[in-house]
């Protein structure tokens, strides 16, 4: 074939892009970095259009009830921070047991005699396809509302621990994404 492999790299000159700025809310602009990772930005900064949640309920089971009434705190906080408004969760429902026919009952029943419902929150003690698949079908198909399941294992047990207030944010900006709202 006769190729022959230079034993220098050519150079060239490529385009540059300048940094994106990111509008937020309250009209505050803020410089990407040269990677575009803008995640620290966004979970730290005020929601450009933030929701109010005023009428929401959260399902649970009797063994994540400290983690989940932590969450509740850590969640309400975050949304200070962002800007959301969060109200304290209309109803705290918590469930005999964790199989999926209980849990479909439960949402059916809550959510037909509540139906100004804004979101759904289900905390469940690990992954669970079953309970997972029943939530949205009954948030989805039969009543229609935004809903968000949380593993529990993905919260440490302590509330001071960084990663529980990181994992709330994601999982406030993801809630108002769902309401309809815009995080940037």
């Amino acid at each position: 074939w006769g190729l022959k492999i230079a034993k220098k790299p050519v150079k060239l000159t490529g385009r540059n892009i300048n940094n994106e700025k990111i509008l937020l809310g309250g009209k505050i602009e803020k410089q990407v970095n040269p990677n575009a990772d803008f995640g620290a930005i966004v979970c730290k900064s005020p929601m450009l259009e933030a929701v109010p949640l005023k009428n929401w309920v959260l399902f649970y089971t009797a063994k994540d009830e400290k983690k989940v009434n932590s969450w509740i705190v850590c969640y309400i906080k975050t949304g200070r921070q962002l800007r959301h408004e969060i109200a304290q969760p209309l109803n705290k429902v918590k469930l005999a047991s964790d199989k999926a026919t209980d849990l479909s009952k439960a949402l059916t029943q809550y959510l037909r005699d509540n139906s100004n419902c804004q979101l759904v929150v289900y905390f469940m003690a690990m992954k669970r396809e079953d309970r997972y698949n029943t939530v949205k079908k009954v948030c989805c198909v039969s009543n229609p509302v935004p809903s968000q399941v949380i593993c529990s294992k993905t919260l440490p047990d302590d509330i001071k621990n960084n990663k529980f207030n990181s994992v709330t944010q994601k999982i406030a900006l993801q809630i108002n994404a769902k309401l309809g709202g815009s995080l940037w």
